[in-house]
């Protein structure tokens, strides 16, 4: 049975749906997993749960805080994102790679694993347990990171990002906890990641434009060069998730 919610995300209403069976076959169980965790270390724990761009992931997220604080033996769990910690647009603006024997802005690729400041990713998790840690968000008003927006309240936190089990220097030195990857890559995701950048004030010819040569590298590579998760999950034939 479909169970359908309706969830904020990045400012946006954003319309989701969860199986039944997988709130008591997967959540369930992975929440329990993590209190258990949490206890044993007795201490903050960090969760990276990476999947490719419009996989999901960050409806699962809020799916998995609300169901968090359903349930009076679990401990409450809460999530962030790693999009605050993209480089300025000044930085992006000022800097640049080499791709195929072309010289490329950061500006163009922003979302790409080099737009990130991974060594300020890997300080915070480094003193997460510290009291009065907080966490960057990113602001779609002014293109920029906002420093310290969120209060790390919750001693499960978990980290949602395309690029946390990145198989590449330096996002392979981050650790973690828990780790687990949302498998997913078909172009049903390039409609939403569309319907997306729409949402957010793009005319459709630029939104797939800009999916086109931006988004789908970026799932290609997600889905190519990422190591498994402590919990791997894939869509399966039926619209629920399975284990794989």
């Amino acid at each position: 049975m479909k169970e359908q919610f309706a969830f904020q995300v990045n400012g946006l209403m954003i319309a989701a749906e969860f199986d039944a069976r997988d709130r008591e076959k997967i959540f369930l169980p992975l929440l329990r997993r993590l209190t258990a965790l949490q206890r044993e270390r007795g201490r903050r724990i960090a969760v990276f749960l990476a999947a490719p761009p419009a996989a999901g992931k960050s409806t699962l997220c809020c799916y998995l805080e609300k169901l968090s604080r359903e349930e009076a033996e679990l401990t409450p769990v809460q999530t962030v994102g790693i999009d605050g910690f993209h480089y300025t647009q000044a930085y992006l603006e000022s800097h640049s790679l080499v791709r195929d024997g072309a010289e490329i802005s950061l500006r163009k690729i922003k979302g790409a694993p080099e737009t990130y400041d991974v060594p300020a990713l890997a300080a915070l998790l480094a003193r997460l347990e510290l009291p009065g840690q907080r966490w960057p968000l990113y602001d779609r008003r002014i293109h920029d990171p906002v420093p310290e927006a969120v209060e790390i309240r919750e001693q499960i936190l978990i980290v949602e990002g395309n690029w946390l089990l990145l198989d590449e220097a330096p996002w392979r030195d981050l650790r973690c906890d828990y780790s687990i990857f949302l498998r997913a890559g078909d172009e049903r995701q390039l409609e939403r990641i569309v319907q997306r950048k729409m949402m957010g004030g793009y005319g459709e010819e630029a939104a797939r434009a800009f999916v086109r040569a931006n988004d789908w590298p970026n799932i290609q590579r997600c889905m190519e060069h990422s190591r498994r998760g402590d919990l791997n999950l894939a869509p399966a034939p039926d619209g629920t998730l399975e284990v794989v």
